[in-house]
């Protein structure tokens, strides 16, 4: 039994956060749908509850950059990491602030552009996606949709403005994502170019509620956002701070979860979201989950490579720092015991609830994520559970 403990009105904050059941809204989470989301309101707890003000917080597998955004409006210098080059895109636009002249040329792009974008327009743009990222966007359905986003994607590369031209490659991929990833019938150009308007519309929103809510933190002092593993992390890669608190989800052990791909017409994998976001793959499904697939040698893998990562967090991080995770198994009475186990070999202590006789833990139902692959244990699966831990 751990001898590290929460008060029971901390204790009490972090449930609520991990209870929330809203949906996800509110500053700039709604740019992307990220695969395996992170809730904001659990982040937004464990952040309020276990750091203070200028504390360094670091999301070591940050995805889409939820956690980056809730502690950056709560004046935390935030480090963020991730194996995936989409990953860092989508975080980056997320919290790259747009200068007022920005969001002019973006409101004349959508006014001017938009209205050109048909399948009789010859725009196209000059290279074509070829190989792994054109990969299967010529089957029924996709390929009706592909000159929508060439034409998009070629008058994008015109323009100078990094900021405006990122912005609109991600209003593109959440537009195309909407059109792509899961769907079985073709949108219009009608459809396509409406969708894509009330993206940005509701992304320009987003934009000016999130600098709103920066109004009183020194926007000078942006996340650092990192494009590696999180097993070579190390303190010159965070100019030598000191992390004063981690929180983030990791991938889950048996889980085949898609980062890097779309499934598009009877669930054909796609690398389109890299030729939208001009980022680089080159890697398989099983580097962005640490192989961890429902095989014994996947899940050993998992493992090994979980032990190494949480060792380099565990380097970068105050003694007494807190780690908070939210992870899911879909082996629960295997899986949970050996991960405990790589957890305290990287130098981590579990905290319980103050005053109770057995180890408490915070568990939730996970609301409408999108598994790529049966589970073993539906059971299992069904549930993630928040651990805290302790650098010891």
């Amino acid at each position: 039994m751990s001898s590290l403990h929460l008060d029971k009105s901390t204790w009490d904050l972090l449930q609520s956060g991990v209870n929330n059941r809203e949906r996800i809204k509110g500053l700039t989470h709604l740019f992307y749908k990220y695969p395996a989301r992170f809730s904001p309101a659990f982040a937004a707890s464990a952040i309020e509850c276990l750091s203070k003000p200028a504390d360094v917080v670091l999301d070591p597998y940050m995805g889409g950059g939820t956690s980056i955004i809730e502690g950056w409006v709560r004046n935390r210098k935030m480090i963020g990491c991730d194996i995936n080059e989409l990953s860092r895109f989508v975080a980056q636009c997320k919290t790259t602030l747009l200068s007022t002249s920005d969001t002019a040329q973006i409101v004349s792009w959508k006014q001017t552009f938009l209205p050109k974008i048909r399948y009789d327009n010859k725009y196209r743009l000059p290279t074509i996606p070829t190989g792994r990222y054109g990969n299967n966007l010529e089957l029924t359905q996709s390929r009706f949709t592909k000159p929508l986003v060439e034409q998009v994607l070629g008058d994008i590369v015109q323009i100078d403005r990094k900021p405006v031209a990122n912005f609109l490659r991600m209003a593109l991929l959440k537009t195309a994502q909407l059109a792509w990833d899961g769907r079985k019938q073709r949108v219009s150009a009608e459809d396509f170019r409406k969708r894509l308007d009330t993206n940005l519309t509701v992304m320009l929103q987003g934009m000016d509620e999130f600098k709103s809510a920066l109004i009183n933190v020194d926007k000078r002092k942006s996340p650092k956002l990192l494009c590696q593993s999180a097993e070579n992390l190390r303190p010159s890669l965070i100019d030598n701070q000191k992390v004063d608190l981690v929180v983030t989800s990791p991938p889950y052990p048996g889980v085949h979860m898609l980062y890097h791909r779309w499934q598009i017409d009877g669930r054909k994998e796609s690398a389109a979201p890299y030729w939208i976001a001009d980022c680089e793959d080159g890697k398989g499904t099983d580097y962005y989950t640490f192989g961890g697939r429902q095989t014994r040698a996947g899940v050993d893998k998992y493992f090994e490579i979980a032990e190494r990562t949480h060792r380099a967090i565990r380097s970068v991080m105050k003694t007494g720092a807190y780690f908070v995770q939210l992870i899911a198994f879909n082996n629960k009475s295997s899986q949970l015991p050996r991960y405990l186990n790589c957890m305290a070999n990287a130098g981590f202590d579990e905290v319980n609830l103050a005053g109770s006789s057995r180890m408490r833990r915070l568990w939730r139902k996970v609301p409408n994520r999108k598994w790529y692959t049966r589970f073993t244990d539906t059971s299992n699966s069904s549930k993630e559970v928040a651990l805290i831990h302790k650098a010891i």
